[in-house]
């Protein structure tokens, strides 16, 4: 069956429609889990975040959560995360650094971009390529380790 081909990936993805604003984790219209995505839509059209750009307030149109969604799945099928986001060796975690927030992509802020960027696509690529190695590699370990244990 398709299900098993490890060239399909099925991710449910629950939209929830609500007429109030409704947000996930109090800032998120979208969010990836290990195991579904999760999107909420709600009916205000121009909703006042917690994020600021010139000392002005963003306003989010949280009856068009495509962006959030794309973001979400982006995440949860690649692992694919924000550009603010980067490791701190100091800290030895993730940390915002929103000059990186740039670009008119789902995971950019400050703009209404929903379509991955050619640089997101090839870090998607890339993402597969050595998830594919890496799981080439340990087949051929596995296989090392039986023909060693097999006596000549």
């Amino acid at each position: 069956s398709h299900a098993r081909s490890r060239s399909t990936l099925e991710i449910p993805i629950f939209w929830f429609i609500h007429s109030d604003a409704l947000m996930i984790d109090k800032h998120y219209q979208a969010k990836a889990l290990s195991d579904m995505v999760i999107v909420v839509q709600s009916d205000p059209h121009s909703w006042e975040s917690h994020l600021q750009c010139n000392g002005e307030s963003l306003l989010w149109d949280l009856r068009s959560p495509t962006k959030a969604a794309v973001a979400a799945a982006s995440e949860h099928l690649s692992g694919l995360l924000p550009l603010h986001l980067v490791y701190s060796d100091a800290h030895e975690t993730a940390i915002e650094d929103w000059i990186w927030s740039v670009g008119c992509n789902p995971f950019s802020v400050t703009s209404r971009g929903w379509k991955i960027s050619q640089f997101q696509r090839d870090t998607i690529a890339r993402s597969y390529v050595v998830t594919a190695l890496e799981e080439s590699i340990q087949h051929v370990n596995s296989a090392v380790r039986l023909l060693i244990m097999e006596e000549t």
